[in-house]
């Protein structure tokens, strides 16, 4: 399971919504401290220009950028190393 990938998918449906959102919405898996695993997933993706911050705790998608493909549903989910480690 992608998480980055099912984060656009869900973003990509909605216009915009909040971290405890996604996190309900989207299949994350169970962590202890589930804001500090998750927040830094979500910067990673703001970092990369996948998704923005519109304000404090909400997202959307960045659609505004040219180098990344937005037709997510086109996106194939790679399973060929999902046990690498």
């Amino acid at each position: 399971m992608d998480k980055q990938l099912e984060i656009l998918r869900y973003l990509n449906g909605v216009e915009q919504a909040t971290k405890v959102d996604i996190y309900n919405n989207v299949p994350f898996g169970y962590y202890r401290n589930w804001g500090k695993h998750f927040g830094i997933l979500l910067n990673r993706m703001i970092k990369n220009h996948s998704i923005k911050r519109t304000e404090r705790g909400v997202y959307a998608i960045n659609r505004n950028t040219s180098h990344i493909d937005r037709n997510i549903e086109n996106i194939k989910d790679d399973k060929s190393q999902i046990k690498l480690f």
